[in-house]
């Protein structure tokens, strides 16, 4: 049985990674295209690119994610101006 919502904890706050099947504000096949590929302990993964995290906080609309996605976007643009 596949859980959309599902989601995986590893470790504790501040070093906690969450894994997430679905997100909010980001089509389910973009991620994955756009994904940045990394290797934590020797493991190959995906890590969601930064347009799709963006997306995904102004999505959720928390205050604090408006902030984070406020912040990234500035991040983005500086490093477009490079």
């Amino acid at each position: 049985m596949r859980l959309e919502n599902e989601i995986v904890y590893m470790g504790q706050p501040p070093m906690r990674v969450d894994f997430l099947r679905a997100i909010a504000g980001v089509d389910t096949d973009v991620p994955f295209e756009n994904a940045i590929e990394a290797e934590l302990d020797g493991v190959p993964v995906r890590i969601i690119g930064l347009d799709e995290l963006i997306s995904n906080k102004r999505a959720v609309g928390r205050p604090r994610d408006l902030e984070d996605a406020e912040l990234r976007g500035r991040v983005r643009q500086r490093a477009a101006e490079r």
